[in-house]
């Protein structure tokens, strides 16, 4: 009897051990997934949480797992705790049926290119010319949108520009060592610098779609995080193998600059949805390298009465950013209720950059 009693009481506590870990990790979930609502001006580690939301998802589910198994008249702790977070679990990991584009769909490229690949040629049936021109011209879309397209004017006119004879319309906008570049099969009419802090920046072109008919299309590459190579490094070691090569003061260094970088981005966030707002009715496209994750306040506010192409149509992580164990979405694509999007998806087949391209088509819905 004894021995029942003994055994009885091991069980209980092994559940209770159970349920309190479930409910500090779906609370941790909570707390990550409400960070993006906190401006990092106002607490700047919280802008740090967001990074974590896929390894506490992946806490949570292993929690579930577990309850399944030894407490599962407590199984509904996690699965409120997800049921819950269903909006930013969607948007970070989202699942959708296959959407093919329909005939008259515009194309529209985001590719951070990093220097159009260091400007790197190749020669293909006797035609010399950078190899990031050269997929993004054969890819045939009517917008492209560079990021960090700096190269000299006459390596432009040389082994860039020719590819785009359908994209003939371009501009091309500096912002100190950096470019922000635009190709368009339409005019483009106007066009506005809306911010700058260093080599980052975010600029606006209207183009003309037909007579009566405007694009308003948003070109952003916001505030980088400033991680050295050195900071890039430690941060794959310390995720790859988790305490046995974490450097406690370098790991303090990489969440320092992190978090001050997050502020300068939400200083240029201030400025964009301030413009974007004055903007009520236009039609638009807004797309570039956030240098954010979908769990951040800098895609919560930007994302605002926008729709998110890579969200409605795509599948996956869709992870943008190439390099190091930063496996994360910062690359987004969005666009006003008068388009559908149809089939969006980050082109992992293209290593030319440290940043995958983000493709989508869209439909005029009135």
């Amino acid at each position: 009897m004894a021995r029942k009693t003994q055994k009885g009481k091991g069980t209980s506590t092994f559940a209770k051990i159970i349920i309190g870990a479930s409910w500090t990790s779906v609370l941790l979930l909570w707390t990550c997934a409400a960070s993006v609502m906190v401006n990092p001006t106002h607490f700047r580690l919280l802008s740090i949480l967001g990074l974590a939301f896929p390894f506490l998802l992946a806490g949570t589910l292993f929690m579930a797992f577990l309850s399944l198994i030894f407490t599962p008249r407590k199984l509904w702790i996690t699965l409120l705790g997800m049921l819950v977070c269903i909006v930013p679990i969607r948007t970070y990991f989202p699942l959708n049926l296959s959407s093919p584009a329909p005939k008259g769909c515009l194309k529209v490229i985001s590719y951070n290119t990093a220097g159009w690949g260091c400007a790197i040629n190749d020669t293909v049936n006797g035609i010399t010319g950078n190899r990031i021109a050269r997929y993004l011209a054969n890819q045939n879309p009517d917008i492209v949108c560079v990021q960090e397209g700096f190269a000299l004017d006459d390596y432009y006119e040389k082994y860039i520009y020719p590819f785009f004879r359908e994209q003939r319309h371009h501009q091309e906008d500096t912002f100190n060592d950096s470019k922000l570049v635009l190709f368009s099969k339409y005019p483009i009419v106007r066009s506005e610098r809306i911010c700058q802090i260093g080599n980052n920046g975010t600029m606006a072109y209207w183009l003309k779609l037909s007579d009566k008919d405007t694009l308003l299309v948003i070109n952003n590459h916001l505030h980088s995080m400033g991680l050295t190579q050195d900071d890039r490094e430690e941060f794959h070691n310390s995720v790859r193998e988790p305490g046995e090569n974490t450097n406690e003061k370098a790991a303090r260094t990489i969440i320092s600059k992190i978090s001050r970088a997050s502020i300068g981005r939400a200083a240029m966030v201030d400025t964009i949805t301030a413009f974007i707002a004055q903007q009520k009715g236009q039609s638009m496209i807004v797309c570039g390298d956030f240098n954010d994750s979908p769990i951040s306040n800098t895609y919560h506010r930007m994302s605002k009465g926008l729709r998110d192409a890579y969200v409605r149509t795509g599948n996956g992580l869709g992870r943008s950013f190439n390099r190091d164990a930063i496996i994360v979405r910062i690359d987004h694509l969005f666009c006003s209720d008068d388009w559908r999007p149809f089939s969006a998806y980050i082109d992992n087949r293209v290593t030319f950059s440290d940043h995958y391209p983000i493709i989508g088509y869209f439909k005029r819905e009135r």
